[in-house]
C-alpha cells in the first residue's frame, strides 16, 4: 500500500507514449479515455497520499514529474496537429522545463528544492488537463466545443503559467539567497 501513489504516478508517466501513439494515429476515442484515465489518476495518487500519510521522497518528484511529461507530450502533438496554438504549447513548454531545470539546480546548489506544488501551480495542471480533454473529446466525439470556451481557458492558462513562474522565481530566488 505505502507504494501504490508511486505506482499510480508511474503508469501516468508510462501512458504518456500510448497517447501520443493514439493522437498521432487519429485514434482520438482511445486517446480521450487514456488521457482521461491518467488525468483521474492524478488526483487519485495525491488523495492517497494524503489519505494514508504514505508520501515518499520519490513520490515527491515522480508526481510533478509524471504529470509534466504528460501534459508537454500532449501539447506539442496538439500543436503539431494545429489543434492548440503554438504560443499556448511553447509557454506550457518552457514554463515547465525551467520549474524542472531550477529544481535540480538548486538541489545540486542549495541542497534545496522549490518544495511542494503551490496551488497557482495546481490550478496551472488542472487548467491544462481540462483544456486537453475538451480538445481530446471534441474530435473524438465530433462535437463543437466552443471557440470561446477554449479560448478563455487558453487565456487561463496563459495566467497561471505567468503567475506560477513569478511565484516559482520568487521562493528560487529566496532559497538561494538563504545558501
Amino acid at each position: 500500500m505505502r507504494q501504490l501513489p508511486n505506482a499510480i504516478s508511474f503508469a501516468r508517466l508510462l501512458s504518456m507514449p500510448l497517447i501520443v501513439f493514439l493522437l498521432l494515429s487519429h485514434r482520438m476515442v482511445f486517446a480521450f479515455w487514456v488521457f482521461v484515465i491518467a488525468s483521474l489518476s492524478d488526483a487519485i495518487d495525491g488523495y492517497l497520499a494524503r489519505k494514508f500519510n504514505i508520501s515518499s521522497p520519490l513520490g515527491l518528484y515522480l508526481d510533478p514529474l509524471a504529470d509534466k511529461v504528460l501534459l508537454i507530450a500532449v501539447f506539442l502533438v496538439l500543436g503539431y496537429q494545429k489543434q492548440a496554438s503554438l504560443f499556448l504549447v511553447g509557454a506550457v513548454v518552457v514554463r515547465d522545463i525551467l520549474i524542472f531545470s531550477a529544481v535540480f539546480y538548486l538541489r545540486k546548489r542549495v541542497g534545496e528544492t522549490l518544495g511542494s506544488p503551490i496551488l497557482m501551480s495546481k490550478i496551472h495542471t488542472l487548467l491544462q488537463m481540462t483544456f486537453v480533454t475538451f480538445v481530446i473529446g471534441g474530435s473524438a466525439f465530433e462535437l463543437s466545443i466552443p471557440q470561446e470556451f477554449l479560448t478563455v481557458l487558453s487565456y487561463s492558462i496563459m495566467g497561471t503559467t505567468f503567475f506560477s513562474s513569478i511565484e516559482y522565481i520568487r521562493i528560487g530566488w529566496a532559497l538561494m539567497k538563504k545558501s
